[in-house]
């Protein structure tokens, strides 16, 4: 049977990009805005207070390979709908905390959320439902995570200036209950089959093979995460996950040249615009001229943007190295989730995905630990940048290695268990 065209996987983008967009950009990248709040508020020291995300990375962590198991058995509209929720419930969790232990098991319960919903579903369904234009996609919907940050900071600041940091958590669970939720029971499908239509891109002239949810060409999982290939790609995204935390650092760094906080704080938001263009770049270059040029494109120009920004008294190259310091985010967002699947197939990518995942995860947790205690040694920012771009020679060596690797990878095209 034919099954029809139809605007359906845009619609299926769009949603992505709301579930990315309100749990990353609304939830961690605007915690920054309670911890002075919260602190003061209840009396505790702000390092105490932060040791909630390490709760939160451990549950990710420890949840994350058997939520690669577990997606390929429930419903996403499931599994994605209760891990929404369950972020609804640890914002409420949060609202209520009298002590830390409120923080600890919300920031766990965030945690568990996180693998089912969005950090491995997104790309496992954008995957799915793309066949041509997805590099590109892949990159708006990663981009999202800044635009949200961008407006949720401003407003949950004022939330909480006026009614204080409770209220501004709870705002956090309504709109998670109220958008979220509803989006991913209504309207999110993991297969373009479940609603009896064709991938975006998809030409039958193709063959079955090449339609994402019938594709069980590729590397079986227990041989690709022992694989020389897996090593060196994972090895690359750890260096550039702890890579993408100096931007946390970044007006610190400015501020530090004897720079206004103004200026720094313009550096600042140059960095988040040039985040989302270098995502959306990224996935251009992956859809014209291969994930591989992307990656290695990204963190060239990563390089790059830490060497421009040595020039502390040339203002317009310290304009363009804030600027282009987002490619290191938009390496670590928007590509790896496709050079996965470019590397092993599409056979078992949900389950290679998650090890993937699993094994960088803490890169961003303790990337700024890892800064903090380079400026603690050196007591300068400068070998903090050294050490970066010589972090991501080595990211480009193994990144180089797993691409040249991959041919001797063994190919199969047997249905894997469940």
């Amino acid at each position: 049977m034919n099954k029809k065209k139809s605007f359906y996987p845009w619609i299926i983008m769009v949603c992505c990009f709301i579930i990315q967009g309100l749990s990353v950009g609304l939830v961690f990248n605007s915690r920054g805005q309670f911890l002075v709040p919260v602190s003061e508020s209840l009396g505790l020291k702000l390092k105490d207070l932060t040791m909630y995300t390490l709760f939160m990375g451990v549950a990710s962590f420890a949840f994350m390979p058997f939520a690669g198991k577990l997606i390929r058995k429930i419903d996403v509209r499931i599994a994605t709908g209760g891990s929404l929720v369950l972020f609804a419930v640890s914002s409420i969790i949060f609202s209520l905390s009298k002590g830390l232990t409120g923080f600890f098991i919300g920031g766990a319960l965030s945690g568990l959320a996180m693998p089912l919903g969005y950090t491995l579903t997104i790309p496992l369904i954008l995957d799915n439902w793309f066949i041509e234009k997805k590099g590109l996609v892949f990159g708006i919907v990663s981009s999202a995570s800044g635009i949200f940050a961008a407006i949720a900071n401003p407003l949950l600041a004022g939330i909480i200036e006026k009614f204080g940091w409770q209220w501004g958590y709870i705002l956090q669970a309504a709109i998670f209950l109220v958008i979220t939720v509803p989006i991913a029971v209504f309207v999110l499908r993991m297969h373009p089959d479940d609603k009896g239509l064709e991938p975006y891109g998809y030409d039958s002239s193709k063959g079955i093979i090449d339609r994402g949810e019938h594709s069980y060409t590729g590397v079986p999982a227990k041989t690709a995460v022992k694989s020389l290939t897996f090593i060196m790609i994972t090895i690359t995204g750890i260096i550039v996950g702890v890579s993408a935390t100096f931007s946390q650092m970044l007006q610190g760094y400015i501020m530090s040249l004897g720079k206004s906080a103004v200026f720094a704080a313009s550096m600042v938001s140059i960095s988040m615009i040039g985040n989302v263009f270098c995502k959306l770049l990224l996935g251009a270059i992956s859809d014209k001229s291969g994930t591989d040029k992307a990656l290695y494109f990204g963190i060239v120009m990563s390089i790059v943007s830490f060497v421009m920004l040595y020039f502390n008294k040339i203002a317009p190259l310290m304009y363009a190295g804030s600027f282009i310091s987002g490619m290191v985010a938009a390496l670590y967002a928007g590509i790896f989730p496709i050079t996965i699947k470019d590397l092993f197939g599409g056979r078992e990518y949900g389950t290679i995905f998650s090890y993937f995942s699993m094994a960088i995860s803490f890169s961003s947790i303790f990337g700024l630990n890892i800064y903090g205690n380079i400026l603690d040694i050196f007591g300068g920012y400068i070998p903090a940048l050294a050490i970066s771009e010589a972090g991501l020679l080595l990211a480009l060596l193994t990144a180089v290695i797993a691409y040249r690797s991959k041919k001797k990878l063994i190919i199969t095209t047997e249905e894997p268990e469940i």
